[in-house]
């Protein structure tokens, strides 16, 4: 872990971008404390981004929102951009792309229906999410009838295992029910 220098620097470095309402990302903040630090002291990326998270992740970031997106670099990296309410995640001046998933799509056209990964699981697009409210912190989804609440993980992504919630197949239609405030899953 860093010292309280660095991490009191990162803070402040945080809590400014807050105040001035930007689109950053961890790796902008990790920037921006090596340069007002100097070359004597060391700001490793993970330490910044642990304490972003968290600051996230407690509630420090009223009013902010994140998506993990690909960056517009030489190698294509993967990176939460935070954003406030009122503005969007491509408007950060790296973003390429929309919001990555675990799931992909079919390839049918049908934009509904998402493929199981690798591990097993759907992953529901931050689009469908953004729908709907999550009262008390979780999501309500239907499946068969059946409402299963779920709170977003660490990263903010709402995942689940298609063999727990009884579909087989490897792919999962998902839809928004506005009206109702909840997300239906089922088995196609």
């Amino acid at each position: 872990m860093c010292d309280v220098m660095v991490a009191t620097t990162i803070v402040e470095i945080l809590e400014a971008k807050i105040q001035n309402q930007d689109v950053f990302t961890a790796f902008d903040i990790t920037q921006e404390a090596r340069a007002s630090l100097g070359r004597g002291n060391n700001v490793p990326h993970y330490d910044v981004r642990n304490i972003v998270a968290n600051e996230f992740n407690i509630g420090q970031m009223q009013d902010y929102n994140r998506e993990v997106h690909t960056l517009n670099l030489s190698d294509s990296p993967l990176a939460f951009v935070y954003f406030p309410d009122g503005k969007l995640a491509s408007d950060h001046h790296l973003v390429d792309d929309s919001p990555v998933c675990d799931g992909s799509t079919d390839g049918d056209d049908d934009d509904d229906v998402i493929t199981m990964t690798a591990e097993g699981r759907i992953d529901i697009p931050q689009k469908l999410l953004n729908q709907v409210d999550a009262p008390g912190g979780s999501y309500d989804f239907s499946v068969g009838g059946i409402i299963y609440p779920k709170a977003p993980d660490k990263q903010g992504r709402v995942r689940f295992s298609l063999q727990s919630l009884g579909i087989s197949g490897g792919k999962a239609r998902v839809t928004v029910d506005t009206v109702h405030n909840k997300i239906d899953i089922e088995s196609v």
